[in-house]
């Protein structure tokens, strides 16, 4: 299943070209070295929070959560500098940015001025 998913990912982002692109390896890095100040300097968690917020961007732009983010459309890449931004730069909480904070098998919404329990 993962085969035939990956191949017609592959074959849409052949076909859609100019809409989609590949997220440079630069660009992922930058994300990632931005978010070590609010992640304590711990880049495993660096990189999952930008994984995280991936998901929600390709979730929100596409409706489909389990699409590959290793492409995301310009707007896309906007929408995530724009989380990573909020994350640094306004120290918003990563729930707040996401909208949600999963909690066992349950997705709790998540909104200002919402107590995010740690």
């Amino acid at each position: 299943m993962i085969l035939t998913r990956f191949t017609s990912l592959k074959i849409s982002s052949f076909r859609y070209g100019s809409m989609r692109s590949k997220v440079p390896k630069v660009q992922t890095n930058k994300w990632i070295q931005a978010l070590l100040p609010v992640c304590y300097g711990d880049t495993a968690l660096a990189k999952r929070e930008l994984q995280w917020m991936k998901e929600a961007v390709t979730l929100k732009h596409s409706g489909d959560k389990l699409k590959s983010v290793g492409t995301l459309s310009r707007k896309e890449q906007k929408q995530l500098d724009e989380f990573v931004e909020q994350r640094v730069l306004k120290q918003k909480p990563l729930q707040y940015i996401l909208g949600s904070q999963p909690f066992c098998e349950l997705d709790i919404i998540s909104r200002s001025p919402t107590l995010i329990p740690r």
